[in-house]
């Protein structure tokens, strides 16, 4: 089941339901044009797709050239209980693709024993806890977003902020708000955080950085953090730094590790 909800309550009740249901989730990317999102209709063979209204008028007019049926998040909401199948650990959950840099996105595939065992992992490597509160800035149709962030904290009882990326908004959040403990990136939202560090007044600088000394870890991840943004946003936020699992930890208070 295809399914293309914007990071909100809707998106997480969707893939849950898809999941509960015994479907094989497949989120389909909020920037991606037409054809590549006919691609991945038709390569994962979707037989249903769930839009949100905000992107019906694109996905809509795909699915019924393929016949598929479509059905709205508001429908969802209001449609009548049934009685859910009993789900088996090797079956398959998800189907996510790559950014196909070197080709067509391909389709790789997890099942619910593989997703929860990775999950476990992450929980207990970062020591998530149901104090932590993290804020989400990540899309939600690749990996790191949707299993580092938001089913680790649902694992773990934790709070998700799903929030819009937008850098000065971002930088506004970590600066004021005292209860985030978590924040996850990739490098190109470190490096655009750290022009606009630079190019704050003094006191403002001041605010992000020790907004930033609040958290107990940062992560960047999904691809190779270059070392020159690595070593600015350790000044930038005093945190120390551990290379582990293929991503870069920037924590400060993480167990004896750090």
């Amino acid at each position: 089941m295809a399914f293309m909800v914007p990071p909100s309550m809707a998106h997480v009740t969707t893939q849950w339901a898809i999941w509960r249901a015994g479907g094989i989730a497949v989120p389909l990317g909020l920037m991606h044009p037409a054809p590549e999102l006919a691609h991945v209709i038709d390569d994962s063979e979707a037989s249903i797709v769930v839009v949100h209204e905000d992107f019906r008028q694109l996905v809509e007019p795909l699915a019924k050239e393929r016949g598929l049926r479509v059905v709205g998040v508001a429908d969802l909401e209001t449609a009548a209980t049934c009685p859910l199948p009993c789900v088996a650990a090797d079956r398959g959950a998800m189907l996510l693709y790559t950014s196909g840099t070197t080709g067509k996105p391909k389709g790789a595939l997890t099942t619910h024993e593989i997703l929860a065992a990775q999950i476990d992992s992450v929980v207990r490597a970062w020591e998530w806890t149901a104090d932590d509160h993290i804020l989400h800035v990540l899309p939600l149709h690749h990996l790191h977003g949707i299993l580092n962030q938001l089913c680790a904290a649902l694992w773990s009882g934790a709070t998700c902020e799903l929030f819009p990326w937008n850098p000065e908004q971002v930088w506004s959040k970590l600066a004021n708000d005292t209860g985030l403990t978590l924040f996850m990136a990739v490098p190109t939202h470190y490096a655009r955080l750290t022009v606009l560090w630079e190019a704050a007044d003094a006191e403002q600088r001041t605010r992000c950085s020790e907004g930033c000394a609040r958290l107990r870890l940062m992560v960047s991840g999904s691809a190779a953090l270059p070392v020159p943004t690595l070593e600015k946003w350790r000044a930038i936020s005093g945190h120390t730094l551990l290379e582990r699992y293929g991503m870069t930890e920037i924590g400060m208070g993480l167990g004896n590790s750090l």
